[in-house]
């Protein structure tokens, strides 16, 4: 039972079970929306021991995370932040590099927003697992979008 749990520990939350969901393959469609719907609300107030956006602790880290990002958008000509991930992670990277772009462009900002996502481009359109386990190339990729940069605040996702 111990080595069960030591290697469940491992297991990224974002790719464990959710008991809610175990039998999501033959739920209606609104049965999907609804487990789907509870499933969100335990990003908010937490789920098995992990807390949710709203415990002390992630609301902490969220500002101190706040706060080196800020530090980055101070010299923007010299930094960059990297969205990294693997599939949905990556994909989510990827707009989010995009819009916080379409941001700084519409107030006359440089953009310094990037995403790096395992399989490279490809992976935004379809799975390409065996890059995930590649650090190397991960290496290589994030060294290319540093270049000539000072200052880089990478917030990454398992895997990559």
């Amino acid at each position: 039972m111990e080595h069960l749990q030591e290697a469940n520990a491992l297991i990224p939350i974002t790719e464990r079970e959710n008991s809610l969901t175990k039998e999501i393959d033959v739920a209606t469609p609104l049965e999907i929306t609804r487990l789907l719907k509870q499933c969100d609300s335990q990003l908010f107030n937490g789920w098995a021991d992990w807390p949710g956006l709203y415990h002390h602790e992630t609301v902490e880290a969220m500002k101190a995370v706040s706060k080196e990002v800020l530090d980055v958008l101070h010299s923007p000509d010299e930094s960059l932040v990297v969205f990294s991930g693997c599939g949905t992670s990556g994909r989510l990277g990827f707009l989010i590099s995009r819009s916080f772009n379409d941001i700084a462009r519409s107030q006359n900002l440089p953009p310094l927003y990037e995403y790096q996502i395992a399989g490279g481009d490809l992976a935004l359109f379809v799975s390409v697992e065996a890059p995930e386990d590649n650090w190397m190339k991960g290496k290589e990729d994030l060294e290319k979008l540093a270049r000539n940069k000072k200052k880089v605040y990478f917030l990454k996702k398992y895997g990559y």
